[in-house]
């Protein structure tokens, strides 16, 4: 997406983190199925856009849910969500550093 332009990969690798911490708080404050899906769905774009694959699948499986099942589930998919966002944070920040 950057064609190789440094600046624009810092500026999206940053806002990635910025941002998912603004749609984990989103899904952590979910009230309601349609609340937490389009949480859900904007953490999975943003994390597909910059290649973080993990936290993609995570945001994926977590939109899929709804009704009774998020219910019975959320806390546990909530958790794998933030694993895997602080994964590519974490890799994120050591990339950035070493450049």
């Amino acid at each position: 997406y950057t064609l190789g332009d440094r600046a624009l990969e810092r500026e999206m690798l940053e806002l990635f983190c910025t941002q998912s911490a603004v749609y984990l708080e989103r899904l952590s404050q979910a009230h309601t199925d349609r609340e937490w899906k389009e949480a859900a769905y904007s953490l999975k774009g943003s994390a597909q856009a910059i290649g973080a694959w993990r936290a993609a699948e995570a945001a994926r499986q977590a939109e899929a849910l709804g009704g009774g099942v998020l219910v019975q589930l959320r806390a546990l998919h909530l958790r794998g969500v933030e694993s895997a966002v602080r994964e590519a944070e974490l890799y994120i920040r050591k990339l950035l550093k070493d450049r």
